[in-house]
């Protein structure tokens, strides 16, 4: 029976509609390390989504959402335009920093540097990973409790192709998404446009206005091949997007606040052999400028990141390899308007090495070092150490420990509400899962996580405040997949987590339950149920979905031959059209239905 090599569960499973999210034991794993790793040779183990389009041009924070552990906090609507926010395993966004394609797309202007998933959708993105758990030591500041890597569309066949994706469902939403790809001997290009608008619902529970939301995307990367190996890249995407949005007190729950933002990122590279080591370069750049409008202010919003990294590494016989490298990163943030003007900088410069080492064919261990160095806060060091003991045939042992810190943001520093008595949190991170693999790929896995962090930033009464001492976040998540029969699979998870203080949007349980089919070659389909319990201020909920996706036959228009299978697909939210809140005063959506069409030519 082969070991245990995909991170399946519920929703990465059912997101794609695949009959089985199970792969090789080749599954190269990008997030662990500088260097791919095989996901069965891996203690710091993500989850990975490999296919985030397959289930529809949904919100991209509703398929992380079914990550165990992940838990999506959003002011009102159903997805799109509105504030979202989110914890993994208890720790907020503030400390899970998000890439897409290799730019660090987190708001240097926002109040604790977090990533607000409101206006991103699945349109033109392939592959998530997840890694839960300490990463400073490779990630540097801020990766305390884990990190989100989001790559787009790529190349995957030679020559040119283009595809086409659109759907339109419950209230009034359409969405639509065309990429061109080109691949030969030496060039890989790939264009995507995105697009999607919709009516929304009213954001406050008690508004009867509907808040309606626009978002606009263009992303692209080209990689081209020089001679003995090297390649030289690019990989940028630029965003616009606009929401109107409702205060959740009854008084003003129909206002007519405006949010709006632009975004754009651009990420430079090389990467050459030489010396005897695999090196690359890397120069990225994040921009955002986003403006609140509202009925008694407005405020405009500043922030960008310049990144320069360099990475190189080397195998060590046959048994290990090292990496190492230098990065420099630097944010500046600017607010204006009604509270006033503020401003602030921030340089971080970082030196790391990680060393993978197989002491013998059945473990695997990591051990992972970084010093940064703060205009602000001075040094900081931090560590992580992770290993994977397959100690029998059936069975891996996986654990990982690491300590992290996170300085004060520049909002935090300078902003209108800013204290600049602020000093850095700092962290410590364990966690430690065994898995069993059953036969056709199923498997079971229960994992045990805490967290600890002394010197939390939080709001007081008229400012950001130290809370002195330790909080504390920990818990357990089990996980099962068991094929049911042929192209049918169950899947389960439960997570429970423990805060003390608990914050006001603590999680305490989640069950997650569902079967992905494979009707037939063409069709698949998938059920899932989400149940949410132990919530501080709000009553438990249950809400299900539904999807069911068909590949029509091959087919010639007056001016269009498709040259491979067309989707189409049908899938429902909150199918039992449940009634609860994410955040106290903010409606959801009932019952929502959208079908989508595909084509690839």
């Amino acid at each position: 029976m082969k070991a245990l090599t995909t991170i399946s569960t519920l929703a990465l499973i059912a997101m794609t509609g695949a009959a089985s999210a199970q792969t090789d034991l080749g599954t190269i794993i990008i997030l662990s390390g500088p260097m791919p790793v095989e996901a069965n040779r891996t203690g710091a183990l993500p989850y990975v989504v490999a296919d985030a389009t397959a289930g529809g041009q949904r919100a991209l924070s509703e398929v992380l959402q079914t990550i165990p552990g992940f838990n999506l906090t959003r002011s009102g609507g159903f997805g799109y335009g509105q504030a979202a926010t989110f914890n993994l395993r208890g720790a907020s966004q503030k400390y899970v920093p998000v890439y897409i394609d290799g730019i660090e797309v987190t708001d240097p202007s926002g109040t604790q540097v977090a990533f607000d998933f409101a206006s991103l959708t699945t349109g033109g993105l392939s592959r998530i990973e997840v890694l839960p758990g300490s990463q400073s030591a490779l990630f540097g500041a801020r990766a305390v409790g884990g990190v989100i890597n989001i790559q787009s569309a790529r190349a995957t066949e030679d020559g040119t192709h283009y595809s086409v994706d659109s759907e339109y469902g419950s209230h009034n939403t359409r969405a639509l998404t065309f990429g061109a790809t080109h691949r030969d001997d030496r060039l890989s290009t790939t264009v995507t446009l995105t697009h999607l608008a919709t009516d929304g619902i009213s954001a406050a529970a008690s508004g009867t206005e509907d808040d309606g939301a626009e978002t606009n995307r263009l992303s692209f990367n080209v990689e081209y091949a020089l001679q003995e190996g090297a390649v030289i890249g690019a990989s940028g995407f630029a965003g616009r997007s606009s929401a109107n949005y409702d205060d959740s007190y009854p008084a003003m729950a129909d206002a007519d606040n405006l949010a709006k933002s632009e975004t754009q990122g651009l990420r430079l590279y090389t990467g050459f052999s030489a010396f005897g080591l695999d090196q690359e370069l890397s120069y990225s750049h994040f921009n955002i400028e986003r403006a609140n409008y509202e009925a008694w202010s407005d405020i405009f919003y500043t922030g960008t990141r310049d990144r320069l990294a360099w990475v190189a590494s080397t195998a060590i016989g046959a048994a290990g390899d090292i990496s190492f490298g230098i990065d420099h990163s630097r944010e500046d943030y600017t607010q204006s308007g009604s509270y006033g003007d503020s401003e602030g900088k921030t340089d971080i410069t970082g030196a790391f090495a990680e060393l993978r080492y197989a002491p013998i064919q059945t473990l695997d261990i990591s051990a992972s070092l970084r010093h940064d160095d703060h205009s602000d806060f001075g040094s900081f060091n931090s560590a992580r150490l992770a290993a994977a003991w397959r100690f029998a045939p059936d069975w891996t042992l996986r654990g990982q420990i690491g300590n992290g810190f996170r300085a004060p943001s520049n909002y935090e520093l300078h902003g209108p509400f800013g204290n600049a008595g602020l000093q850095p949190e700092t962290s410590t991170s364990t966690e430690i899962a065994a898995e069993y693999a059953l036969a056709y790929g199923g498997f079971i896995r229960a994992t045990l996580f805490d967290l600890k962090i002394e010197d939390l930033i939080g709001f007081g009464t008229s400012s950001y405040e130290q809370v002195a001492g330790e909080t504390h976040r920990q818990g357990v998540t089990l996980e099962g997949e068991l094929a049911l029969a042929q192209g049918l699979r169950a899947l389960a998870s439960y997570t429970y987590t423990d805060s003390d203080p608990a914050y006001t949007t603590h999680v305490g349980q989640q069950i997650m339950l569902g079967f992905a089919a494979q009707f037939t070659d063409l069709t698949t389909g998938r059920f899932d149920v989400t149940h949410v319990a132990d919530r501080t201020s709000l009553p438990d909920y249950t809400v299900a979905n539904a999807a069911l996706t068909h590949a029509l036959t091959p087919a010639i228009t007056a001016s269009l031959r498709v040259e491979t299978a067309t989707p189409a697909s049908l899938r429902v939210e909150n199918l039992f059209d449940a009634d609860y809140q994410l955040v106290s005063g903010y409606a959801t959506s009932g019952r929502a239905v959208y079908a989508g069409l595909g084509a690839r030519f």
